[in-house]
């Protein structure tokens, strides 16, 4: 049995929200390049331009959330069908919320099951988003089976539970099994070119580690348990240069 997917037109409350976090973190430099009007508004003042933002594209916001419903009817079942047996593990009940919004820090929360998405991308990278943040779901299930006594909280930032998170994310959605559904580069963070197990780029070590894992025929328990274990050794030398 899969979860549903709800999609919907994020609330404004909800945007307000995000833009407020994510204005006082890095993110805050990629925001001012698509909302250059943000740029050192706080309080009320930011409120207002968010008010306004959320109103003005509205109708884009509710005509992206219709075409993702329809391109998600005819292929998100399978992808979420081939994910699971791909991690070896089955998708848990609780339905999942994607809110489509005017902000693009597209995060995602674990406790509520729910996550944003941009509304204006091109429909192939706003699916392989939509697919990426699904693998985040699905890989903590399977990492509380395989390290139940981890808390939760490291799931985030700056754990190396969430490190590894990422980079596991767009490998799984590179590999061939899942080309009918993503049909573009997976995304992956840009500060992780500068990190480096050894000398390997951190992304390519990972990267030929599954791919290695799977052409031997191990299993993805065999590949996480490994990779959780290089991922923890000197990750407080990787943690500093993202």
């Amino acid at each position: 049995m899969q979860p549903k997917l709800k999609i919907k037109v994020a609330s404004l409350a909800r945007e307000k929200e995000q833009f407020k976090i994510f204005l006082d973190t890095g993110f805050a430099k990629f925001i001012h390049q698509m909302y250059p009007e943000l740029k050192g508004v706080k309080g009320k003042d930011l409120e207002a331009v968010v008010r306004r933002l959320h109103f003005e594209r509205s109708n884009k916001v509710k005509a992206r959330v219709k075409q993702v419903k329809q391109e998600w009817a005819q292929k998100g079942p399978k992808f979420m069908e081939t994910i699971s047996k791909m991690m070896g593990t089955e998708w848990f009940e609780r339905e999942i919320s994607c809110h489509v919004s005017v902000a693009e820090m597209n995060p995602r929360f674990l406790e509520y099951v729910e996550f944003m998405m941009f509304y204006d991308y091109p429909m192939e990278k706003t699916m392989e988003g939509i697919y990426h943040e699904l693998t985040h779901f699905i890989y903590f299930k399977k990492f509380g089976e395989l390290f139940p006594k981890v808390e939760k909280k490291r799931y985030n930032v700056p754990y190396p539970e969430w490190l590894l998170s990422e980079i596991i994310a767009p490998i799984m959605l590179a590999d061939p099994r899942l080309k009918d559904f993503v049909k573009i580069k997976p995304t992956e963070y840009k500060a992780f070119v500068n990190i480096k197990v050894g000398n390997v780029k951190i992304m390519d070590y990972f990267s030929r580690m599954y791919t290695d894992y799977m052409r031997k025929g191990k299993t993805f328990d065999d590949f996480l348990k490994d990779a959780y274990k290089v991922i923890q050794k000197d990750y407080d030398r990787y943690f500093l240069r993202i």
